[in-house]
């Protein structure tokens, strides 16, 4: 219930300085909330400092995918239209936020033309033989709180916690980065050309969207050597600059990098680990610092952090014994990644995600019934602030009378409601 003047009793016991360092610890949903329980709090809440600083009270949380699996799912279990859920991962309580629940019956509400009079009409009833599995749902990148995600050909950036989003143009170009190009305040993207790889462009997201290429690439990059999509191996964005794993196309094993603010592309050494045949599996920002999972032995992953920056000094924080046992035999392990500085640890299995310790014990098994379990190789950190490129707050109509975005919290009495 909403009190629009002096807050209830109950509320007026907690000290007035007490009160935004509750409110700094809640989910972004809970402090939306919290706005219409006074005028106080609402105060509060839209102060600019405060938004800074919920910000970085918020953790990093790793992404994974939940597919809906039909070939064993009864229909009562879940809804028919619920495909695909984007989760992320809060570490310390080991519990899953749901960012994104993807419809995928509206791909199947389009407008009608009546048989009578030629009038128009909306089509609400879907049968659950006819919805199929979502085509391209994929996550390119997640900078400041806004995840940049496709669909088919569509591509939004959305902001879960503020509730915002845009669409943005599509010209066919594979998507390598996202990042925050601090000079100017905007969201870029980082383009591979379509037909000429060895050229790049970028992308600003704003009012306008423009586009332009970046000259100088062809020194590092060619039409035979191309970075892998953000989809399937993101750069790590740390200290203004973009980090890619190793290619495939590399002789050495170096780290390529990209400037945000020159814009500018330049190698970096790799920890020492990757350079004596260690296995790459990711690279994350991690408390501001670059960090690299490298496995070894089949049964050990080392977390490596670059501690100085300038000067490129890499050092081993951590060693973790894989649980390959976990199931009383060999675990067939997919990625594995470290995704914390104590050692919290993701590994990918056949049957769900394992969240595992330091010292390899298992604490949560990361699956739901009738549901594949794949990891998405982003974090995801909550952010509120409004972002003024992100104009979007609900949900449009675009063609053939599909919803814009096409992923929606509820659906209910034929009204929608942005993922919170």
């Amino acid at each position: 219930m909403a009190y629009h003047g002096e807050p209830p009793a109950a509320l007026r016991s907690i000290p007035d300085d007490l009160i935004p360092e509750v409110l700094l610890r809640l989910p972004a949903p809970a402090v939306h909330r919290s706005r219409a329980v006074c005028k106080l709090w609402r105060s509060l809440i839209d102060d600019d400092r405060f938004l800074g600083a919920h910000r970085r009270h918020r953790p990093a949380m790793p992404l994974f995918y939940l597919h809906r699996d039909d070939s064993t799912a009864p229909a009562e279990l879940n809804p028919p239209n619920l495909r695909v859920r984007l989760e992320a991962i809060d570490l310390r309580p080991r519990a899953t936020q749901t960012l994104i629940r993807f419809a995928v019956a509206q791909e199947h509400r389009h407008i009608v033309r009546s048989a009578r009079g030629g009038r128009l009409q909306r089509r609400h009833a879907v049968r659950a033989d006819q919805i199929e599995e979502p085509s391209g749902f994929d996550v390119h990148g997640s900078c400041d709180g806004v995840l940049l995600v496709s669909h088919g050909w569509t591509l939004f950036a959305y902001n879960p916690a503020a509730r915002r989003w845009a669409q943005l143009p599509d010209n066919g170009s594979p998507i390598v980065g996202f990042y925050a190009h601090r000079p100017t305040g905007t969201f870029r993207v980082l383009l591979s050309h379509g037909r000429c790889r060895e050229e790049h462009w970028v992308l600003t997201i704003c009012r306008q969207m423009t586009q332009r290429r970046i000259p100088g690439t062809d020194e590092f990059l060619s039409d035979q050597n191309r970075l892998r999509p953000a989809c399937e191996s993101p750069p790590a964005l740390v200290s203004g600059c973009l980090h890619w794993l190793p290619q495939s196309f590399q002789s050495n094993r170096d780290l390529l990098t990209f400037d945000t603010v020159s814009e500018t592309f330049r190698w970096m050494r790799p920890p020492p680990a990757v350079e004596a045949d260690g296995h790459v599996q990711a690279l994350l920002e991690l408390d501001g610092m670059l960090a690299m999972t490298v496995t070894r032995a089949g049964d050990l992953a080392q977390l490596w952090v670059m501690g100085d920056y300038g000067e490129q000094a890499w050092f081993c924080k951590l060693q973790v014994s894989l649980p390959v046992d976990r199931f009383g035999g060999a675990v067939h392990l997919g990625g594995v990644a470290i995704v914390s500085q104590e050692g919290d640890v993701l590994i990918q299995c056949e049957n769900g995600l394992l969240q595992c310790d330091s010292v390899g014990r298992v604490h949560k098994h990361h699956q739901l019934e009738h549901h594949r379990a794949v990891a998405v190789p982003h974090m995801f950190k909550e952010n509120i602030v409004p972002h003024h490129c992100l104009d979007d707050q609900q949900p449009r109509e675009g063609w053939e009378g599909r919803q814009i975005p096409p992923f929606f919290r509820d659906m209910r009495d034929g009204c929608y409601y942005p993922t919170p």
